[in-house]
């Protein structure tokens, strides 16, 4: 075996081993990968010694290539599904739910990657978009007729002081220039804070104020997450919740949204 061909190999097996040491031995996608490169080993092995021409280096490079594409496509999927949309009937609202959740595990898990907030970005924005589909696929589930929906939206009020006087304040108002003709016109931000209002409206209770703190993630960008993250006085909501957040704190979050959508489309 050549140098650069030894040299490939080896930078295989290394990342193999990186994947061991993320997801333990025993696991389904550790064990995988060991077969495959065990395959590509043996096929090195078992070659026999011969004079090689030009057309023959190529033909010996072929089964090469293709074991290590197939094990570097597994080795760039190395999560699993995290959270069980099955009860989701719109199977295109699915699907996307499925790839989201697997991107977000796969952000988890991207050990090339050196910086841990790069990795906690891209789980953040990843998990906001599981957000996004399972509000959507509420409202647009519950209130099929876009009139109902805005009628509803419209009626769910909040407290808010002004002046240091208690006042009501309804959390939705339409667009009386360009009324709503569909949910997806609906920014995401309306519907997420009533949501949040909804089912999350308890002294003490987080959950919503991290759920919005997951779209102002996706809003603010890789670059000033990481300014954020450091300095408090750049956004003191989001400088908290990297604070006080982590992946499996997100992963819970999210879960907790899936099983109160669910429940209340019961």
């Amino acid at each position: 075996m050549d140098a650069q061909k030894l040299k490939f190999m080896m930078s295989v097996q290394l990342e193999i081993d990186k994947l061991e040491a993320v997801l333990g031995s025993n696991h389904q996608d550790v064990i995988a990968s060991k077969a495959l490169f065990q395959k590509l080993s043996q096929t090195e092995i078992q070659k026999k010694k011969q004079e090689n021409s030009k057309s023959e280096y190529c033909d010996e490079l072929i089964p090469i290539k293709l074991n290590t594409e197939v094990i570097r496509e597994h080795l760039s999927i190395t999560g699993n599904n995290s959270i069980d949309y099955k009860f989701v009937l719109n199977k295109t609202v699915k699907d996307q739910l499925d790839k989201d959740n697997l991107r977000m595990e796969n952000a988890r898990l991207r050990i090339s990657k050196e910086s841990e907030l790069d990795r906690f970005y891209d789980f953040c924005v990843n998990a906001f978009y599981q957000v996004e589909q399972l509000i959507n696929y509420y409202y647009g589930t519950k209130f099929p007729l876009i009139e109902d929906l805005l009628k509803h939206l419209e009626s769910i009020q909040y407290t808010k002081f002004e002046n240091g006087v208690e006042v009501q304040k309804n959390c939705f108002k339409r667009n009386s220039f360009n009324p709503e003709k569909s949910i997806d016109e609906i920014t995401i931000g309306s519907k997420l804070f009533a949501f949040r209002l909804e089912f999350y409206n308890v002294k003490y209770d987080y959950t919503g104020t991290n759920l919005d703190s997951l779209r102002l993630v996706r809003n603010e960008g890789q670059h000033r997450c990481e300014v954020i993250k450091n300095n408090i006085n750049e956004n003191k909501k989001l400088h908290n919740f990297f604070k006080n957040n982590s992946f499996d704190t997100v992963h819970k979050l999210i879960e907790k949204l899936k099983f109160t959508v669910e429940d209340n489309l019961k």
